[in-house]
């Protein structure tokens, strides 16, 4: 078998390629029921190589489609080879992907893609209608730092602890992957597909100055012991927190601006402006967070003849520092810390 060298790139054929995929463009526009051509992958970043496809989405009247599928279609759908050239073609309805909700993946996939084809402009306004609203990337990013979180907290505490090493570097290895993500999301991008994530993090602003070296040391397993968990674990942490602190607005914690679940920032808010009458509450917040730890044991229904409080219990938080801090769990004791840092001089967090 011949070897072959990694340690260089190969030529680039993305001009090439490009110039073939607009002329399967204009092939497909003069078929009946085509609403559109798109070009995606990494040809719309200029980057063609031996191992690259061409990767077109064709956009379809239902019925134009449903004749393809009775063996109408100009090329195989899938991966296939044409004419020396490794193509990737995606047959879609038109109508059905307008009402679809699109997962991140394709999300992204067309937040990047080269529209080749599109007589009517209803493609340019279909990807209009998907792109994410600051919201949603904002959701997205405060679940995923959370997951992160969840993992460097508690799942990889717990595999050390049980002495599965090997397990505790794979459960480093999810956090990262969710961290690049997170990365991408918190600069107002939807997160991109596995392999470009990484390639991509050049372009992610302030942090892109010093996340290849942070990134390196938070992959870099050594000799896959706990020692090396413990390092990678700092990392990925570092990483996080820096992610988080530069993106996230101004919340007031202790956090230094980490994005808040739902319940950490229902708390923030009753320390801050409790009495809050019970209508107020459940018009900012979930009542199920009510009775979830630690807000469990910090927070009371104040039954009155003529109106329902909900207050947080000052005093409990503070014996709670103080005396049964320790049976809790690990994120659920960073909470707590951070709310007795900021409850006030009376408790000694």
């Amino acid at each position: 078998m011949r070897s072959e060298s990694w340690s260089s790139r190969g030529p680039d054929y993305s001009d090439s390629y490009r110039q073939q995929a607009q002329q399967l463009a204009r092939q497909f526009a003069i078929m009946e029921g085509v609403v559109g051509v798109l070009l995606s992958g990494g040809l719309t970043f200029g980057e063609a190589d031996r191992y690259s496809d061409i990767d077109l989405t064709v956009y379809l009247r239902q019925q134009s489609l449903r004749t393809w599928y009775f063996g109408e279609a100009p090329l195989p759908e899938g991966k296939s080879r044409y004419r020396d050239l490794r193509l990737n073609v995606s047959y879609l309805d038109y109508e059905l992907e307008r009402d679809r909700k699109w997962t991140s993946a394709e999300i992204w996939r067309a937040s990047r893609a080269a529209v080749l084809y599109d007589p009517e402009g209803l493609i340019g306004e279909l990807l209009d209608s998907k792109r994410p609203d600051d919201a949603q990337l904002r959701d997205e990013a405060r679940e995923l730092a959370n997951d992160v979180r969840f993992t460097l907290d508690h799942a990889v505490p717990a595999w050390l602890y049980r002495g599965e090493v090997l397990a505790a570097h794979a459960m480093l290895n999810q956090a990262l992957s969710q961290l690049i993500q997170l990365i991408h999301l918190t600069n107002g991008s939807p997160a991109p597909e596995p392999g470009w994530d990484v390639v991509l993090l050049g372009s992610t602003g302030d942090l892109a100055d010093d996340i290849v070296e942070q990134l390196q040391e938070a992959l870099r397993t050594g000799d896959l012991t706990a020692a090396d968990v413990s390092r990678r674990r700092y990392a990925v942490s570092t990483l996080l927190r820096e992610t988080v602190a530069l993106h996230s607005p101004e919340s007031g914690s202790a956090s230094q601006g980490e994005a808040e679940s739902p319940l950490q920032g229902m708390l923030w808010y009753l320390l801050k402006h409790e009495p809050i009458e019970f209508d107020e509450f459940l018009a900012r917040f979930d009542r199920r967070l009510l009775i979830q730890s630690p807000a469990f044991e910090l927070v009371w229904v104040d039954r009155q003849p003529d109106e329902t409080l909900i207050r947080f219990n000052h005093e409990r938080l503070g014996h709670i520092v103080q005396h049964e801090l320790g049976r809790f769990l690990d994120s659920q004791q960073r909470i707590i810390r951070e709310l007795a840092a900021h409850a006030g001089d009376e408790i000694d967090s």
